[in-house]
């Protein structure tokens, strides 16, 4: 493997087995997809309104949406989210696909859709083959900032894997890189929007049908904000939205999907 993705193996596993003890203290009474996904949500929504604070902005939905899913359990139960955040933390330090991996190691994929989630070791040779020689000027000939489009991204896996390469060549996926990810499972939405926040990698996720190009919910994660307030990304014209932003659809959970502003993806420019 590419000296890039070398990683501590016992570091990774042993957040994984944090992450886990964590997740069974909580899922005895809900289940443990529930669990699993309510997490995910919370840690989404405080990742989110972290993001909506430092541009001076409060939205109350998902103030409302984090207390909902808190009042769910108890006390005692809820201590286990911030462990378990603290788990995702402590593994993603090491390169690899954190939570696409919990996600595969406690079954919880989705076998009526055929899901599988790529190893991170697959997703990062692919990523080595793909950057050119010379990324610096590479980038410099993209406008200094290289766009990706996953249309059906999983956790992240595979733009995890770049940035991480692009990383070992000196260049910052902070200020030369910005990733629209599409995928039409929530929970892989809010896997890939948690993962890129925390590794600083700017990417805006749509929960989305990527053949229909219908919208269901987008968000653009902190990086991708500063980006795009620091003017290396320019607002998308209203022809480059997706068709069907702003409709409502149920996910697999049962709860309404929304859609941020008024419907477009993202302020980003979308991947070309």
């Amino acid at each position: 493997m590419h000296a890039a993705f070398r990683a501590d193996a016992r570091a990774i596993e042993a957040a994984h087995k944090r992450f886990a003890k964590a997740l069974a203290t909580v899922s005895y009474s809900s289940g443990q997809r529930e669990a699993f996904r309510d997490f995910l949500t919370c840690a989404a929504c405080s990742l989110r309104q972290a993001t909506n604070r430092a541009i001076g902005r409060f939205d109350q939905e998902i103030e409302d949406q984090y207390e909902a899913i808190r009042r769910r359990y108890r006390p005692e139960q809820f201590e286990a989210f911030p462990v378990m955040f603290a788990a995702v933390v402590d593994g993603l330090m090491e390169p690899n696909d954190f939570l696409g991996r919990a996600y595969m190691n406690l079954e919880m994929k989705n076998r009526d859709a055929g899901q599988f989630f790529t190893p991170f070791e697959v997703a990062a040779a692919v990523s080595a083959m793909q950057l050119p020689s010379d990324p610096r000027a590479f980038i410099e000939s993209c406008g200094g900032v290289i766009r990706l489009n996953e249309p059906s991204c999983g956790s992240g896996v595979f733009v995890l894997a770049f940035a991480h390469l692009l990383k070992a060549n000196g260049i910052d996926p902070r200020c030369h890189m910005h990733a629209t990810m599409v995928d039409i499972d929530m929970t892989c939405c809010l896997m890939a929007y948690i993962q890129t926040t925390l590794l600083g990698i700017p990417a805006t996720i749509v929960h989305g049908n990527s053949l229909s190009l219908e919208t269901f919910w987008a968000a653009d994660n902190l990086h991708a904000v500063m980006l795009a307030a620091c003017g290396r990304l320019k607002p998308r014209e209203p022809s480059e939205r997706q068709e069907g932003a702003g409709k409502r659809q149920p996910d697999e959970s049962g709860e309404k999907g929304r859609t941020d502003g008024d419907g477009a993806a993202s302020p980003a420019r979308a991947a070309e």
